[in-house]
């Protein structure tokens, strides 16, 4: 079986997992347990706020941009170049940006409208926040420059990367937990600079990006050992157990690779069919769900129960992600041929 394989629609499912993980991680922080209804305690916490510290989608969705550009620069040099063309990597960017900026005008102006004409008004903070070099009127933005200034350089990292593959690990690992360390001790001297904090936060991205690209580059090994389907997922499973309880228990940011297990782990497990519908279908909204998602916790929240709390803002996302796809889809598509033609 090939453990490093996965295909698109797997590749939602690890996309619907991640979303979930994501609306879940904002919803149960540590701050108020009494905004909703729990009834499963444990140690004098709410079953959803444990759950909470198990989700880390940022790095799920790393491993699988990882993946996808590795693929991409892998088949750039199958048409013999040398790198990834430049309109492609701005490409990318488009499909990025401007959903980002039709869901947040969208969302404001559902949940907050009285907050769009000062918004619009504000030029200098307008700038920062169209750029994402300081998004403050949707925080979750705040991953897209890191995101662009990694993703402008990984294809001259890939060639690297195929010749010098553990180098590159060991080196992401180090950046990784090197700048672990700096936040520790100087992370609030860090954010005072926001293009210093744009930088230091690339070492979030990179590791679990090199991971995913590691993946795509070994996707074609076939597991030689006799297990079953069974047997490997609880493997991965237990990995992850372990990964989860290393980073809560001894406060050891050891996210990266429990980030990278949990992804092979879900590319492996046996899902049922409607399953992986459901989590494949979130997969495919999930870029919006994660832009918007945060504008509705205010009537998520009516439901009072954590599960229903999940449904209704994934509900909520769902219906405004198809009005952000109906604005954005006709733009995306009319720039990116532009820079396809340039």
């Amino acid at each position: 079986m090939q453990l490093l394989a996965f295909n698109k629609n797997r590749t939602n499912v690890i996309k619907g997992v991640a979303i979930l993980m994501m609306i879940c991680y904002h919803s149960f922080g540590p701050s108020d347990y009494s905004r909703y209804i729990s009834l499963v305690w444990i140690s004098g916490r709410p079953l959803f706020s444990w759950l909470r510290d198990a989700c880390n989608p940022v790095g799920v969705f790393m491993v699988v941009s990882g993946y996808g550009m590795f693929f991409s620069y892998l088949k750039a040099k199958k048409d013999g170049l040398s790198t990834v063309k430049w309109q492609h990597s701005l490409s990318r960017i488009i499909r990025l940006y401007v959903p980002f900026w039709i869901a947040t005008l969208l969302a404001t102006c559902i949940a907050r409208p009285h907050t769009v004409v000062d918004k619009l008004t504000d030029i200098p903070m307008l700038i920062a926040n169209l750029t994402a070099y300081y998004p403050t009127y949707n925080m979750v933005g705040w991953y897209i420059a890191p995101f662009v200034l990694t993703s402008l350089f990984i294809d001259r990292i890939f060639k690297w990367f195929e010749k010098y593959e553990i180098a590159f690990l060991i080196f992401g690992l180090l950046y990784y937990y090197g700048m672990a360390k700096v936040y520790g001790m100087a992370y609030d001297r860090i954010a005072e600079h926001q293009w210093l904090l744009i930088l230091c936060r690339t070492s979030e991205f990179y590791l679990p990006m090199m991971f995913g690209a590691s993946a795509a580059k070994h996707s074609s090994w076939n597991c030689k050992f006799i297990m079953n389907e069974k047997i490997v997922t609880a493997i991965c499973a237990v990995v992850v157990i372990l990964m989860f309880a290393y980073s809560s228990w001894k406060g050891i940011p050891a996210y990266p690779v429990y980030c990278a297990v949990l992804v092979l782990l879900i590319a492996n497990v046996r899902l049922s069919r409607y399953s992986e519908k459901i989590f494949a279908f979130l997969g495919v909204h999930s870029m919006n769900i994660w832009f918007i998602h945060n504008f509705f916790f205010k009537w998520a929240f009516m439901a009072q129960y954590p599960i229903l709390i999940l449904i209704t803002d994934i509900i909520i996302s769902i219906g405004v992600s198809y009005v952000i796809n109906f604005l954005s889809n006709p733009i995306v598509t009319r720039l990116t041929k532009l820079v396809r033609d340039y």
